[in-house]
């Protein structure tokens, strides 16, 4: 316990999470331990001289579904939101950027081992995790076309002319929690060609791959999808949730050298430098112009990332 309670007071502390008298919502799910850490947290903020509070939901089963009213109200009226959970974060749905714009700061501690809680997290790494992730988000606002390679197949070229891209970090205007960290940009609209084969795994899922994904792509939607059948099945009826639920959202590279091995399927394993990711549905949250119920993220190894023509990512190796 008192482990748990010192590594998220130094990670609390090393992000510079909360400041003494803000007003603090902690939204933990209706399980045992994801209303335990809540509570931890909850307790820590308030002895470092904060107002916090939690509130307990159901869990939701993706990152874009909406939380109860009630609870997107009181998430625009607080400075700080920190969001624990093992499926949905909440990161993107029209109340996070609500809140956002209302102010408030969002943490997600989505799929964290208790094991990482307890070890914490250096402000040293942070800031090189920062200063990385920035300025590989800042060459992504500045490119007109992105050519996403990897070794299996991998080959889509998207636009993102005239498009912002997000540095999300712990220490960063758009937080994150922990040692979780991408850059991020959404594309335009109609313009992805190609494919893409997601080897590693659809974040969330809590399991890698049995084999891998392959999605055609033609006037920036999903039109096909094939690998494992249980995989496609269950990818099949996602694509079926709007008529944007196959529009190609973000593409996202991890930039955090931190995230302990083994991959496991989760959240955390988008954020590890040497990855990359395409997202199919929402992305009006993050620079983009379509709504969708649904934003689901497909992570591949080894990709290579031409903007504009050069190189900034190869094998897995960043370049800048």
């Amino acid at each position: 316990m008192f482990e748990l309670i010192n590594g998220i007071r130094s990670i609390l502390e090393a992000s510079m999470a909360v400041k003494p008298g803000e007003h603090v919502l902690v939204i933990s799910d209706n399980e045992s331990e994801s209303m335990w850490v809540g509570q931890i947290i909850m307790n820590v903020a308030n002895l470092m001289g904060t107002e916090a509070i939690m509130t307990v939901i159901k869990p939701t089963e993706h990152a874009a579904q909406e939380p109860p009213p009630s609870v997107a109200l009181a998430m625009k009226s607080v400075d700080v939101i920190f969001r624990v959970t093992d499926r949905g974060n909440l990161a993107h749905t029209t109340a996070r950027k609500e809140a956002i714009a209302a102010g408030a700061r969002f943490y997600s501690v989505c799929q964290i081992p208790l094991d990482d809680l307890k070890k914490g997290v250096s402000a040293v790494d942070l800031r090189l995790i920062k200063e990385r992730t920035e300025a590989l988000a800042q060459r992504l606002a500045q490119a007109n076309v992105a050519t996403l390679t990897s070794p299996l197949g991998t080959n889509i070229t998207l636009s993102l002319a005239g498009r912002e891209a997000l540095a999300l970090n712990p220490l960063g205007h758009v937080p994150t929690f922990l040692y979780y960290a991408e850059a991020a940009i959404a594309p335009v609209e109609g313009t992805a060609e190609g494919t893409i084969v997601a080897d590693l795994e659809v974040v969330n899922w809590g399991y890698l791959l049995r084999e891998p994904l392959h999605y055609t792509v033609k006037a920036g939607k999903v039109v096909d999808i094939a690998g494992s059948p249980q995989d496609v099945d269950w990818l099949h009826k996602v694509a079926a949730t709007d008529e944007n639920a196959t529009n190609i959202a973000e593409l996202g590279i991890g930039t955090s050298h931190i995230i302990p091995l083994p991959m496991q399927g989760t959240r955390r394993d988008a954020a590890r430098i040497g990855t990359a990711h395409i997202a199919i549905g929402r992305n009006d949250d993050i620079g983009g112009k379509t709504f969708s119920q649904i934003h689901i993220d497909s992570l591949m190894s080894r990709p290579t990332i031409e903007l504009d023509g050069q190189c900034i990512l190869k094998d897995g190796e960043l370049m800048i």
